[in-house]
């Protein structure tokens, strides 16, 4: 391009003239770059025209090098923020220095947040550091969440504290959720600080009519997926039809899931509808089933096969049971699909040492009670001693008691305690003597049943005295319970 074909009448046929020549330099480092970038940058920034191009070429090479970027890259920085250009390579190089040490990270950090905001590129260390303390106060953040938000979403450092404090505030009012919230969300979606309070509010606006969700369901969605509030909502909702349809699964049944994750329409369809077949291959199951762990526990949606096939083969490792075995028990329980394989194990092996038995006899308790993943051994423990007391047996006899039933490790004190009298009177209805421990030997899982059902069996046991034991009552299907006792209503009614 020529000068001629500048239509401009601002700049001088001189000035045309060097920044043809300034181009041509340029074109070099950045072959995209045209003449009117140039004649953009020289009406905003006439300094521009008064260099040479062999040293505003020059200054494009210092600073590449010292800032480990990309000739191409500096340029297109150096368009938005045209000091650049003329400025000092070492002593940008120095500055953004002296502000990785104010926030005591890595220089590299410092850059790469610059790239995104150039204005970090002639922020003084000091007016970073000012910045930091205003941001503390007026996020109610700590310092190192302050500097983790600053380099996630560098315009942070460079926006008004006042002006932030008002954009959270209208945020908190048009979302409906609280300022902290909006916050936290903010930490983990940088980018919704860019964006105006109205431009958020649209965004939901269409995602609520689109997804057809309650007010709850809208500030849980925000809460949950900020991401999802800085997309374009239209897209969101194509990607949520056409997941749906990919996967042959219901709205409602695919809005449960998007409401506590929604990196499934954030990705593009194709891969997570292939990371969901691909879960389906590694569980042996189908779809519909990934989809329903999915919505027990949202951060499977995240996980690839890879990652989930690295985990179950350390746990089946360090458990000493079959991965298979494992696989079983995560589609009853996602419990054992999350957390560390490391924790898991020595927290089995702690219990185990409680338990005075052997680890792979703790460990089979798992496969039977995957929920056993998420407990602490000391809370187990502790909810032993409480419901042994409760119950008025040793400790030991519980326990015993619980290898053989699993679900008596999750019960809690207030839930047996009404079970106690029930069980009780149900043990002098069938002729045994009123012991718990006898109880525990006998039938461990008279504790894990209802109060209703505990009343109904005693009730059939008044009826019918010495016709059944307490493990047939206790045992019975509902069915034959309920023929029993319309039985004895129909005679009573004869």
């Amino acid at each position: 391009m020529t000068n001629a074909e500048i239509d401009d009448t601002r700049l001088t046929p001189q000035d045309l003239d060097r920044l043809v020549e300034l181009h041509a330099r340029l074109q070099t480092a950045a072959p995209w770059l045209r003449l009117q970038h140039l004649t953009s940058v020289a009406e905003r920034h006439p300094r521009i025209l008064r260099m040479l191009p062999s040293t505003l070429a020059g200054n494009v090479e210092s600073a590449s090098k010292l800032l480990g970027v990309s000739p191409d890259t500096f340029v297109r920085c150096a368009l938005k923020l045209p000091p650049l250009f003329y400025q000092s390579p070492i002593s940008i190089d120095e500055r953004l220095s002296k502000i990785a040490e104010t926030l005591s990270v890595d220089r590299f950090e410092v850059i790469k947040a610059a790239q995104r905001s150039p204005g970090i590129f002639v922020a003084t260390p000091l007016t970073i550091a000012d910045r930091l303390t205003e941001l503390q106060d007026v996020l109610s953040l700590t310092r190192p969440e302050c500097i983790k938000l600053g380099l996630a979403n560098p315009s942070t450092l460079l926006t008004s504290p006042a002006a932030l404090k008002q954009r959270l505030a209208d945020m908190a009012e048009v979302l409906d959720i609280a300022v902290p919230d909006i916050v936290h969300m903010a930490c983990r979606a940088s980018s919704l600080l860019s964006l105006t309070p109205q431009r958020v509010s649209d965004n939901l606006a269409c995602l609520i009519k689109g997804l057809d969700l309650t007010p709850a369901e809208a500030r849980k969605f925000c809460r949950r997926s900020p991401h999802a509030l800085t997309r374009d909502p239209h897209e969101l909702l194509e990607k949520f039809a056409a997941l749906a349809e990919g996967l042959d699964i219901s709205h409602a049944d695919l809005k449960k899931v998007i409401l506590d994750n929604a990196s499934l329409i954030e990705f593009s369809i194709d891969v997570s509808i292939q990371r969901i077949i691909d879960l389906a291959s590694l569980f042996r199951t189908d779809t519909a089933t990934v989809m329903r762990l999915i919505t027990k526990r949202p951060s499977l949606a995240s996980m690839t096969a890879a990652t989930l096939k690295a985990h179950l083969t350390e746990l089946a490792e360090r458990l000493a049971l079959p991965e298979a075995a494992i696989i079983t028990a995560s589609l009853r329980s996602p419990d054992l699909l999350t957390g560390s394989p490391t924790t898991l194990a020595a927290n089995m092996a702690a219990l185990a040492d409680a338990f005075a038995t052997d680890h792979i006899v703790v460990a089979n308790l798992l496969l039977k009670t995957p929920q056993l993943a998420s407990l602490k051994p000391e809370s187990v423990c502790a909810r032993l001693i409480e419901n042994a007391r409760q119950l008025g047996v040793e400790k030991t006899f519980l326990i015993a008691a619980a290898l053989r039933v699993p679900t008596l490790l999750s019960l809690r004190a207030d839930n047996i305690a009404p079970k106690v009298p029930l069980l009780r009177d149900l043990m002098s209805r069938t002729g045994l003597v009123d012991d718990m421990t006898a109880l525990l030997a006998t039938a461990p899982a008279a504790l894990t049943y209802s109060t209703a059902r505990l009343s109904q069996r005693a009730e059939i046991a008044r009826l019918h005295p010495g016709r059944f034991t307490i493990s047939v009552l206790l045992s019975m299907s509902q069915k034959k319970a309920d023929e029993i006792l319309n039985s004895n209503c129909g005679k009573s009614h004869k």
